[in-house]
């Protein structure tokens, strides 16, 4: 500086006012010489061109970081605009735009220190008061925004965004409260509006988002639980509620491992944390449960299989991605024991749950096949076709209960002789024998009609069926049988004059004839 320069200089000798007053051009004109040197001394230069530098940097990083922030860059954008405030850190206006990217980022508490240091700068800055007005509204710092809001009706007594403002925050204030009581009195369908009219208002307020998020829950609308939850977790990662009702969410929407992630992130941050604790448990009871019902059904233990799926569908009674498929297995070991009412009661309640699944209509089918309810096995393999098409073995199932069908139409000579199916030539004689001395016509002890004759008849084709082998294996396969008249034929008096099977001759006349 020019003092410094004076201070290092040689003084002349005292000199007289008269030489003063000679020499005073002179004298002026060295001094300002000396001061122009100065000036523009490499060392003045060097300050003057490094602050214009730096001027122009933090221009180009603002210049980028706005460029970023229209793109939707926002960490980026956030980065430029800190480095330009620890370049220029009085400048208010950078403080200003990143608390814009901040709010972009839904990271109210960092926008609003930021707005503090603007106003702390500028005071009289009312865009920056408006903002962080706002800004504590959203995140329920209702008295906060009040006096903002205030400060500015001060200044200027008709801005509209300030009195609009201030009535904002008293329907917060009012529904915020109702919320609480609902919520408190487990009224879910009520307080639902309520919460959504206050994050409408105020969309960062924690306390409303996990209310809103465990309402969402009881009337299981799980997506509206994800996002609030996500919400919540966006402004505080490790909120232990907020993980649990997030991990809710996943598992019911079907990323069972993602909700144990959840659940299992709760209790490292909380372990006495009894909601995630309880969820794990029942999950972990689950899969045994599940897998031991699996195992006991393919080792042909029925009733051990049907007591397990009874316990896991008790852990998991409403899941639809979950619970078909216990009710299923329970349909299946059901089918096993055969009790095929309860089977076919158990795979309809799966059908009902999910309309496209074929195994519930296969298993169902089957059942009504062993129910030898033909024509309802036939509707639900037609079920089985029409979604998969390509799969031939429900065309041969179809093909099968159609052939049940057709043999059903017929007389079942088995039915005829009250013997079983698997009866051996044995059986099927002595209960021929029976049948035969109860009709005979010489013994019958009721009636004799028409319906008499007519069920001697199938008595005595039901034996000649049944007793021989070839004729019993066609009809057992559904093979067409050549009719069979037996030793009978239809006149108008009904006569009975010839042996039938087993050496009985009987003579059976019902009057009208010769």
């Amino acid at each position: 500086s020019l003092r410094f320069f004076l201070s290092v200089v040689p003084h002349p000798p005292p000199i007289s006012s008269k030489m003063v007053l000679m020499h005073t051009p002179l004298f002026v004109l060295c001094v300002l010489c000396v001061a122009a040197s100065l000036v523009f001394s490499p060392f003045v230069v060097g300050q003057q061109q490094d602050a214009e530098s730096g001027n122009a940097a933090v221009e180009t990083l603002v210049k980028r970081a706005d460029v970023l922030m229209k793109a939707g860059a926002l960490e980026q954008a956030l980065e430029s605009y800190t480095r330009a405030i620890e370049m220029d850190s009085s400048n208010y206006n950078l403080y200003y735009k990143r608390a814009a990217a901040y709010l972009a980022r839904s990271k109210s508490m960092f926008a609003i220190a930021d707005l503090n240091k603007v106003l702390e700068i500028n005071p009289t800055f009312v865009q920056a008061r408006l903002r962080r007005a706002k800004t504590f509204l959203s995140v329920g710092r209702a008295d906060d925004a009040k006096k903002d809001y205030d400060a500015v009706l001060k200044v200027k007594a008709d801005e509209q965004e300030a009195i609009q403002g201030k009535e904002s925050v008293k329907q917060y204030n009012r529904n915020m409260e109702r919320a609480e009581d609902l919520f408190a009195a487990k009224n879910y369908p009520e307080v639902m509006p309520v919460l959504t009219t206050v994050l409408d208002l105020a969309p960062d307020v924690k306390e409303a988002r996990l209310m809103r998020a465990q309402t969402a829950l009881q009337m299981r609308d799980f997506n509206l639980v994800l996002e609030d939850a996500t919400a919540v977790l966006k402004q505080h990662s490790s909120h232990v509620l907020g993980l649990f009702l997030r991990g809710q969410a996943l598992y019911h929407l079907g990323d069972r491992e993602a909700a144990i992630k959840h659940y299992t992130q709760a209790l490292k941050y909380e372990p006495d944390d009894s909601r995630s604790k309880k969820e794990l448990q029942r999950l972990q009871d689950l899969d045994a449960a599940q897998a031991n019902a699996v195992r006991l059904l393919s080792q042909g233990k029925a009733q051990d299989a049907l007591a397990q799926y009874q316990i896991a569908h008790d852990l998991e009674p409403a899941n639809p991605l979950v619970t078909p498929g216990l009710i299923l297995g329970k349909c299946k070991a059901l089918s096993k024991l055969g009790k095929h009412a309860e089977a076919i009661a158990e795979c309809t309640k799966v059908i009902e749950m999910d309309a496209d699944n074929v195994d519930a209509y296969q298993t169902r089918a089957d059942a009504h096949m062993e129910a030898e309810d033909f024509d309802r096995a036939i509707a639900d393999y037609n079920k089985c076709v029409e979604k998969q098409p390509q799969n031939n073995s429900f065309r041969q199932s179809l093909h099968e209960a159609q052939k049940k069908q057709k043999m059903a139409a017929r007389k079942d000579w088995y039915k005829v002789l009250g013997v079983k199916k698997d009866a051996t030539p044995h059986e099927i004689k002595k209960a021929y024998r029976a049948l035969a001395r109860e009709y005979h016509p010489d013994t019958y002890k009721g009636e004799r009609t028409p319906e008499i004759e007519a069920k001697f008849h199938d008595i005595n084709n039901a034996y000649e069926t049944l007793f021989d082998e070839e004729k019993r294996r066609k009809f057992d396969s559904g093979e067409d049988l050549q009719p069979q008249q037996g030793p009978f034929h239809h006149g108008g008096g009904f006569p009975f004059g010839a042996g039938g099977p087993g050496g009985f001759t009987f003579n059976f006349n019902f009057g009208g004839g010769g």
